[in-house]
């Protein structure tokens, strides 16, 4: 699904529950965020976002390994530990 990013922001109290980033739900607070980045990018919808924009909108680490969030919050150092 790819939401119009103004349309959501108007009914974020309702639409924020429809958003997820790999596999998990997303806080009203974290869709606010990734709307208004993808806004102030110009962007229409959230087809527009990639994944590793939303990583970095989120503050989430990527195992380069898993390509899965970070189980040890390494900040990327642990390539050997993962």
């Amino acid at each position: 699904m790819h939401a119009d990013l103004t349309g959501a922001l108007e009914q974020i109290n309702k639409a924020y529950k429809a958003f997820e980033h790999r596999g998990q739900r997303l806080s009203k607070e974290q869709v606010r965020k990734v709307l208004k980045y993808g806004l102030s990018k110009g962007y229409k919808t959230t087809a527009e976002l990639t994944d590793s924009e939303v990583d970095t909108i989120l503050c989430i680490q990527i195992c380069y390994k898993t390509n899965e969030p970070c189980k040890y919050d390494c900040k990327g150092l642990c390539r050997e530990s993962c």
